[in-house]
């Protein structure tokens, strides 16, 4: 092993170390918060609410030792800002009128406190595999998390109920593009495409690269309709980039295709991604958008897996 690479795997080891006593913060200050919200007449008694400072020596440590990605880093860092923030309002309202909070502001700050110590724990792990499970080429995470990351979501469906959206998506006109562009201008079309999906998710949405141009999202918290909105905000994206294919005689826009479904309890998430992907073999794209999706429902799932068996 080079010196190089056991240097990065010492950092490592050191990042995931010290990783353990910010979760371990964040889990007492929920823990107090949460009594101060619902048992605030028992003066005396309940936990101090201080809120962690490991969190911002651990982003700043981590930035200098470059392991982890920036875009991760800044996603996190603005997940703990939004949790802050939500925690101090329910703080603060909870004080002046002495009664408990009101229960969406208490269920938005549980989903958002929810997801951040779901990143810091799946971050751990990554850790402990092979590094931060994104893929380096595009930022996205890499397939060899997907099923494990998915498989939770749909532990959290079964739990409390908590839909997700998942979409398959993939660039059109490939055969065209390997036809008429250099590799290195390939995967430049790749990039901006994994960049343009960066923008148009969520902070706590995930999205992975699959490899051969094709890329799975996973939208959280989201219905069908949710995660159609999501779809919409990449086809802008996509408009306002604008990309343009030099393909022989024809000049089209940088395009994708997408399936989209909403995974119900007991989906098997490999049946799932392989039903979206052949719905998207099988349609047939118009020329008319930069982003062409189609929806598949619980009942067209199962009449296809009824039929293939």
């Amino acid at each position: 092993m080079s010196r190089e690479s056991m240097s990065r795997e010492s950092k490592q080891e050191q990042r995931w170390r010290s990783l353990l006593p910010v979760i371990g913060d964040h889990t007492e200050w929920f823990d107090a918060l949460v009594q101060n919200l619902f048992y605030h007449e028992m003066k005396g008694k309940l936990l101090a609410v201080e809120k962690p400072l490991s969190f911002a020596e651990w982003i700043k440590n981590t930035r200098q030792d470059g392991i982890v990605q920036e875009e991760l880093l800044e996603k996190l860092a603005a997940m703990h800002k939004d949790m802050m923030r939500a925690g101090d309002k329910l703080l603060v309202d909870s004080k002046e009128v002495k009664v408990k909070p009101d229960f969406e502001a208490f269920q938005t700050f549980i989903n958002i406190y929810e997801e951040f110590m779901q990143r810091l724990r799946r971050l751990e792990r990554d850790f402990l595999l092979d590094g931060t499970g994104y893929d380096p080429f595009t930022g996205l995470r890499s397939p060899k998390v997907l099923f494990q990351d998915i498989e939770r979501e749909l532990h959290r469906l079964s739990r409390r109920g908590k839909h997700f959206c998942i979409a398959f998506g993939r660039i059109d006109e490939v055969e065209k593009i390997e036809k008429y562009y250099s590799e290195s201008e390939r995967n430049g079309f790749v990039k901006a495409i994994a960049d343009l999906i960066k923008l148009s998710v969520r902070s706590f949405d995930d999205a992975y690269f699959m490899g051969n141009y094709e890329f799975v999202l996973c939208l959280k918290q989201a219905d069908m309709a949710g995660g159609v909105s999501a779809l919409d905000r990449l086809r802008k994206e996509l408009e306002r980039k604008n990309v343009l294919l030099k393909l022989g005689s024809e000049e089209l826009p940088l395009s994708m295709s997408c399936c989209i479904a909403q995974p119900v309890q007991g989906d098997d998430i490999r049946e799932l991604l392989k039903n979206l992907k052949n719905d998207l073999n099988t349609s047939n794209r118009q020329a008319d958008s930069v982003l062409e999706y189609y929806e598949i429902s619980p009942l067209q799932r199962y009449v296809q897996e009824t039929g293939q068996r």
